[in-house]
Parts: structure tokens; sequence; C-alpha cells
């Protein structure tokens, strides 16, 4: 039995409304939609193709001009979807710039010169970001859609879901990224060639005996750039320090004489007037030392500026050297250690540049073996789930309507190893008798495709959380629309499916009715949608049945196939 991985949430609404607005003949209209298997139903030419044309407007299908209604300034669709249970999604949200949420709203304007316009969750995007989302959202088989499981890509989704083999195809995407890797950086390593090689490992050894010769330290040009300021201006320095140590304490005059004068005279005051002279005797005694003590200082000053010529000569040639060599190699003095770090590392990978080669072929070759191994054992297994899945496939076929139909996968080796594997998957039907197989692609008409495709579906429990169905009964009745409709009833257990049906056996097998009326708004031709349940639903069957003369007996009828759904276990 085929694994059946629960890919989408189970039985829940994910395309929850559509508005249409000013869209070829429909003015206005908004539809909501339930879970599980909805039908629209409806006269020919009632608009029912046109909704399912304007969901694939708002999912960045194909736009034209034509789809403004006449005298309207622009069409808009727009799509909401519930995507709060689909975390398969979320990479590709973030891939594409969008926040997880719970609603994601696809919205898409058209003006009558055919210029559009596109939005996801009202930021701009362009129209194949908008495809890229919604082709993970929805899938539109019908006589006039390029389904998804036309696409080579999807039928080889579809086959690794049926098989259940994530973790090999996973491994094999891994060690095929690991191979690209070490590719590139092998490339790399061999675009130096020999002679090249040889030349720059020459040239760096030249710069860096150079650099080493200097000896530049860090943090020396700054330190050098200080001590040449203060030894510039030594002369000054200590004209300055001498004049202020005169000042201080150079004689009769200096602060230090006046306050020991001071002190003296104070001393006479006290013998005169005992205790009244302590405050400023105190200050006075404190001020006396805090002048010896700056003279002291400045007198240090004045004895450490070295006024050499010689050391201001040395420093003016070191500080010379280092910005030349900084100029050379485009950095600051100070930036030249790091430099030199770095041309040495350059210098070791180009001399070890032949052993880094062979390092990288060497490992190349353990990444491609293992590689190769993976990828020969998911092509096993697939070839393994291809036999499977043509063994469920083609009795559903024949169940459709195909009566000597058949199914097949062929898993071909591929012209190129891919990070999904060396396998091409092509699904390949025979729909009549007699006839020799072909791809699904070309096959003769959409609702032959579609409903193939509603086989491989079922079988699988794959399908995108909305898939919807237009004209996929187009050329069946009787029991084959019955199966029809029982298929997609199973389908609705594992995705969301919407139905354009002329047919009462699959229409009464929904889960929900949906019925397009067409009519006339003044001088223009309008839509309506309607849910129906109950009697208006036994009523709307009855019609597919009878044609526009609705009789008891197609009521009766009517009443039976409802009955019958409800009681195989559904529910309207």
């Amino acid at each position: 039995m085929l694994a059946s991985p629960a890919l989408h949430p189970p039985f829940g609404p994910v395309l929850v409304h559509l508005a249409v607005r000013d869209f070829t003949i429909i003015q206005r209209l908004d539809v909501e939609f339930g879970a599980g298997l909805t039908a629209l139903t409806g006269e020919t030419g009632a608009g029912k193709s046109i909704l399912v044309d304007a969901l694939g407007f708002a999912l960045g299908g194909r736009g034209s001009a034509e789809m403004v209604r006449p005298g309207a300034e622009r069409a808009e669709i727009a799509a909401t979807f519930d995507t709060s249970r689909l975390p398969e999604l979320a990479e590709l949200r973030e891939e594409l710039g969008f926040e997880d949420g719970d609603e994601t709203i696809l919205r898409r304007r058209i003006s009558p010169d055919g210029h559009s316009r596109c939005w996801i969750n009202d930021s701009p995007v362009p129209a194949r970001t908008l495809r890229a989302l919604g082709s993970q959202l929805v899938d539109l088989q019908g006589q006039h859609s390029h389904h998804a499981l036309l696409r080579p890509a999807e039928q080889l989704r579809v086959l690794d879901a049926a098989a259940g083999h994530a973790e090999l195809v996973a491994r094999t995407a891994d060690l095929h990224r690991r191979l690209g890797s070490i590719d590139s950086e092998l490339d790399a390593a061999r675009a130096v060639d020999g002679a090249e090689r040889e030349r720059r490992i020459d040239y760096l050894g030249f710069q860096c005996a150079e650099l080493d010769a200097l000896g530049a330290k860090p943090g020396e040009a700054a330190t050098l750039a200080a001590e040449l300021r203060r030894l510039s201006h030594a002369v000054e320095i200590r004209s300055g320090a001498d004049e202020i140590e005169h000042a201080l304490a150079g004689g009769e005059h200096a602060a230090g004489s006046s306050v020991h004068h001071a002190l003296a005279r104070l001393a006479d005051i006290e013998r005169r007037a005992p205790g009244s002279t302590d405050d400023a005797r105190e200050l006075l005694e404190t001020a006396l030392v805090h002048v010896t003590e700056a003279s002291a200082a400045v007198r240090a000053l004045a004895r450490d500026i070295d006024t050499d010529p010689a050391r201001l000569a040395s420093i003016e040639d070191r500080l010379a050297a280092l910005h030349d060599a900084g100029r050379k190699h485009r950095v600051s003095p100070d930036e030249i250690p790091g430099r030199l770090a770095a041309l040495r590392a350059e210098l070791d990978a180009a001399e070890s540049g032949e052993a880094r080669v062979r390092e990288l072929e060497e490992a190349r070759a353990a990444a491609l073996a293992a590689y190769r191994e993976s990828a020969e054992r998911l092509s096993e297994s697939r070839s393994g789930a291809a036999r499977r899945l043509a063994g469920e496939v083609t009795p559903r076929m024949r169940e459709l309507g195909f009566d000597g139909g058949e199914f097949s996968v062929a898993v071909g080796r591929a012209r190129e190893e891919r990070a999904t594997g060396i396998d091409d998957v092509v699904f390949r039907v025979r729909v009549n008798r007699g006839h020799p197989p072909t791809p699904l692609a070309r096959t003769a008409s959409g609702g032959e495709q579609s409903r193939v495709s509603l086989g491989i579906l079922v079988a699988t429990r794959g399908g995108l959380p909305v898939m919807v169905f237009d004209e996929i009964d187009s050329g069946v009745g009787g029991r084959v629309a019955e199966l029809v409709g029982r298929h997609l009833r199973r389908l609705a257990e594992s995705c969301q499916v919407l139905c354009v049906t002329h047919l009462p056996q699959v229409a009464s097998q929904a889960h929900g009715h949906l019925t397009v009326l067409k009519g006339a708004n003044g001088s223009m031709t309008s839509v309506r949608v309607r849910t129906v349940t109950g009697e208006e639903r036994t009523e709307e069957i009855a019609r597919m049945l009878a044609g526009t003369s609705v009789t008891e007996r197609s009521r009766a009828h009517a009443r039976e196939m409802l009955e019958a759904t409800r009681s195989a276990g559904g529910r309207k």
C-alpha cells in the first residue's frame, strides 16, 4: 500500500473568500467557501467558469484587458486563504519576504490598458511572486488550465510523497548542496595557474619582507606623533616652565616669598591677639605647601623636556617611513601590523595552494560518492513506488471512464545530477485500448487529464491545499459520473476541493453546494452566487436531472441521491 503522508490539514477550508469586482460580466460578487468538497452548478453560460478564471487571475495567471467589465475603471480580484494550518508554506513565505500568519490575501487588479498590479497581504509584489505563492496554494484543473500535476517537478514530488522516503530525499539534496559548495571552492583554487601562483608568491614574499624590516608595532605611530608634538615645542615649554617656577619661588616677590612674609606678619598679630589668627594661619600654611609642590612639579616638567635635535630628527624619519608604507599598502600607519598579518596569511594560502587543490579534489570525490550512493538508493525506492502507484491508479482510471486505461510511471536517468537526484519522472497514461501510452501532459483533453489526475491524487492523498476541477466530468455520465463524485469526495478528506459540474451524480456528493445564476442589472448582465441547502439544493439537483422541466419524479430522484450520500457517511 502506498504511503499516505498528511500533507495538508485534515478537512478544513483553506480558500475562505473570493471577492470579484468588475471582472468580465461580473459587477460585484463575494463568495464564501466551506470545507470538504464544494460543487458549483448552474445553467450553461451562467458564469461558473468565470469564477474559476477570476481565481486563476488572482493567483497570478495571465491577464488581458478584456477581463475588465465594459465601462469599469478596473477589475479587481481578492482571494483570502486560511494558512494557519499550512506549515509547509513557512519556508516559501520566508523566502518571499512575508511573515507567517493565520490569513493570506492574494489581490490583483487590471486596468483597461492591460496593466496589472499585485499585492500579498496589502504589500505590492511582482506577478511572479504572486504566482510562486499561488502555485503552492491552489491547483486549477480544467479544459484550459495547465494544472500542477502536468509539471515534471510536481510529478516527482507526488511520487516521492507516495514512496514515503522524505528523509532520503532530504539527504540527497543536502549531499548535492555539499558537492556544489566543494566545486565552487575547487574552481576558485584552480583559477590561478602554476606560473601565476609563483609570481603571486614572489610578490607577497617581497611585501612581507619589506614590512617585516619596517617592524611597525601596534600603536607606534600614534605614540611617536604625540612625542613629536612635545619635542617640536620643547623650547616654548621649557621657557614657560622656567617663568612659572620663577613666579612661584624665584625671588623676593615670588608667590612663596609672599606667603612666607604673610605668615611672619601673622605671627606678630598672634602675639598681640592670641587665637585670633588660627584660620588664616592654617590657610596660608596650606597655600605655602601647594606653592612649593607646584614649583617642584614645574621644575620636573622643564627637566624632562628633551631638546635633543637628533631625537627629533629620528622621530620625524620614523614617522615618514611609517606613512610611506601606509600609503603604499593603502592603510593607515597604525594598520600596518594588521596588513602584514593579512599578507602572511595570503602567502601561506598561496604556498599551500597545490596542497589545497589536492585536498579539495579528495573531498569532492568523497562527496560525489556519498551523493551517488544516496541518489541510487532514492532511484531504487522511486522505481518500487512507481510500480505500486501504477497498480493503484490504473483501476481508478478504469472506474473513471477509461475502460482500457492504464497508468504507469517512467523513472529514467536524468542528463545531470541534481538536488532531486538522478531521475527524470514522467507520468504516462493510455486512455484508449490499443493505443500506446503517452505522457499525461499530452493526453487528449483537459477533462481526461483531470480525471486521471483525480485518480492519482486519491491514490496518494496528494494535491495542493485547494484543488479546483472545472469540466472534470466532461463526456461522462451514469455510473462513471457517480464514481467521479465519490473520488472527489474522497480527495476532499485531505484537501479542500471545488468542482464546477453539470452532473447531478457529482453535485449530490458534495459537502457544500453553490449555484451560479445569471440575470440582468439594468442594461448590464449580472452574476450571483447562492449557497443552496435543504429543499433548495434538492430543487437544484432535480433541475440538473430534468433540465428546464422539473417534475416530482426528478425531485424524488434528487432526494434519493442526496439521501444515498448521507447514508454513506457524508454530510450535506
